[in-house]
């Protein structure tokens, strides 16, 4: 519990802390992901991603877990501009942003049916509320 306090508090320090504490923060940060991963992180987030990598897990937990924190918002890599154009057919920009990975191929699934457009629209827009 005092290890976990003691990183809020530093999470919390940082947070504050000049644009020179935070590059300093990202420069530790690229140990463990690329500075592609890294761009994704809004400032308020950079203590978070730190506190991340401060953890007692291993390199690999630490790498998956920021990783994962950075992407969250992101569109899966798994996927081509091509294919999520597809489905950008059906929803808005920003629902295609908030849809999850697993519902993007659903959603192809369906773009891809011989079901009629307003009801391939209609199973893809519910895919994107979830």
């Amino acid at each position: 519990m005092k290890f976990f306090l003691a990183i809020s508090s530093l999470s919390l320090a940082l947070a504050t802390t000049p644009a020179s504490a935070q590059s300093s923060l990202l420069d530790q940060l690229s140990q463990y992901v690329p500075d592609s991963v890294l761009s994704l992180l809004s400032s308020a987030e950079i203590p978070t991603a730190f506190s991340m990598s401060t953890g007692r897990d291993t390199d690999a937990q630490k790498i998956t877990r920021i990783e994962q924190f950075a992407t969250r918002g992101a569109a899966p890599r798994t996927f081509s501009r091509q294919q999520l154009d597809l489905v950008g057919q059906y929803v808005s920009d920003d629902q295609l942003a908030g849809m999850s990975g697993e519902n993007i191929g659903a959603a192809m699934a369906i773009a891809h049916s011989s079901r009629p457009e307003v009801e391939k629209r209609g199973i893809i827009g519910a895919l994107a509320t979830r």
